[in-house]
């Protein structure tokens, strides 16, 4: 009888073959094979624009953003048509604290695609760390008319608001942020952060406790709340609170201050010299030169 056997596809080394392939290694999450037929694929043709496209994106994958940044540079310069690669080389230039750089490729980016949502959020983001607010706001706002919708962009808006000291505008674009998705704790926190700056002690309350409800292991909306409970004079639920951002992370050196605060208010000055104590410690930590990650979270 005839015997089944197996079928082998048999695979042209072509760069358009390989290209494939290392397309199809990457989305299954292996990176280093398919970085290895990427190259082959450029061995043979150098000029192989998406292929240099799909080495950066493999380099970004693996953190190596010098190598990635001078794929993506590669790929915009042999199809300077191409929107996607402006935009990733000015992703990478911006975590590489390369903003001036990251501006000039979303420049290019937006030449071709002026209502590229990514590309004018990033924008946003780029001129925010130059320092230059206002041009950020802007920004923000252009891409908001494309897409009202989209709650990081109505987030980082508010934000950007808020250190401008624009508390109405802030504020209603924090409420629409956690309106488009109230499952996110840190727009709760920016909220109250918002509500507190107008002097709505109450509403900044709530919404804080909507963010530790949230926050799963995040400390800082439980700082927030013990703050205004402090302030309040509700010494024993700020305690809860504080106990509760210490345990989320022991790390924070004004979680400690302020418990010294109530424990010196209650009587117990033991415990208040042992938190002011930490608070320092932690401090010197975070002011000496780094050796290793684990120094943040020695305890």
């Amino acid at each position: 009888m005839p015997v089944d056997c197996p079928r082998i596809d048999i695979v042209a080394d072509t760069p358009a073959a390989l290209l494939s392939l290392a397309s199809e290694l990457f989305d299954a999450g292996l990176g280093h094979a398919a970085l290895r037929d990427v190259n082959s694929a450029l061995r043979q043709n150098p000029e192989l624009a998406d292929a240099h496209f799909l080495k950066g994106l493999i380099h970004e994958s693996t953190g190596d953003l010098p190598a990635a940044a001078d794929a993506f540079a590669c790929a915009a310069r042999l199809a300077p048509i191409t929107t996607s690669a402006w935009v990733k080389l000015a992703a990478v230039y911006d975590k590489l604290q390369r903003h001036e750089d990251a501006l000039a490729a979303l420049s290019r980016a937006l030449g071709l695609d002026s209502d590229n949502i990514t590309a004018l959020a990033l924008c946003g983001s780029v001129l925010a760390a130059l320092g230059r607010i206002d041009a950020a706001v802007e920004a923000y706002r252009t891409a908001l008319q494309f897409d009202p919708r989209r709650g990081s962009l109505q987030h980082e808006l508010s934000r950007l608001l808020l250190g401008r000291g624009d508390l109405d505008r802030a504020l209603a674009h924090a409420r629409a942020a956690c309106s488009l998705d109230p499952s996110w704790p840190n727009r709760h926190v920016l909220l109250g952060d918002v509500q507190r700056e107008r002097g709505d002690a109450d509403a900044a309350l709530s919404a804080y406790r909507t963010a530790a409800m949230l926050g799963g292991h995040e400390a800082l909306p439980h700082v927030r709340v013990a703050e205004l409970l402090l302030k309040k004079g509700l010494l024993p639920d700020a305690l809860k609170s504080l106990n509760i951002a210490v345990a989320r992370d022991p790390a924070r050196g004004d979680s400690h201050v302020m418990l010294a605060r109530i424990y010196r208010t209650q009587g117990r000055r033991a415990e208040a010299r042992a938190s002011l104590s930490r608070a320092r410690t932690l401090r010197r930590r975070a002011d000496a030169p780094r050796t290793g990650a684990r120094d943040a979270a020695a305890p």
